[in-house]
This record gives C-alpha cells, sequence and structure tokens, in this order.
C-alpha cells in the first residue's frame, strides 16, 4: 500500500473491472479489460526501451 493509503493500481482496476462483471455490464468489462493491456502494454515498452538505453559503465558489477 502506498503512502497515502491508497491501494496500487493493479487493485483498483481489479476491483472495478469485478463490479463491472457483477453489474451484468460485460462489453464494459471487457472494453475496461481491454484499455488496462493496453496501458500495461505501453508501461512495459517503456521500460524495456529505457532498460535498453542504460548503459552499464562496468559489467562485471552484476
Amino acid at each position: 500500500m502506498s503512502m497515502r493509503g491508497r491501494p496500487p493500481s493493479s487493485v483498483r482496476e481489479s476491483l472495478a473491472l469485478a463490479r463491472l462483471v457483477k453489474s451484468n455490464d460485460l462489453a464494459g468489462a471487457r472494453s475496461f479489460a481491454v484499455e488496462v493491456l493496453r496501458r500495461q502494454r505501453e508501461r512495459d515498452a517503456e521500460l524495456t526501451k529505457a532498460r535498453a538505453s542504460r548503459t552499464d559503465p562496468d559489467p562485471r558489477r552484476r
């Protein structure tokens, strides 16, 4: 949990998705899940790009 007492985004997303499914809004749940996965792929791509551009000055320090 973060310092503000707010659950992580993954928990908030899971709860929002569960609410949509429980309310029987399956189309809304599907579009929400697609959007969450799109954002996750974008974050992963940014992290991969950042790792690839990082140069390790001394490869023996791993």
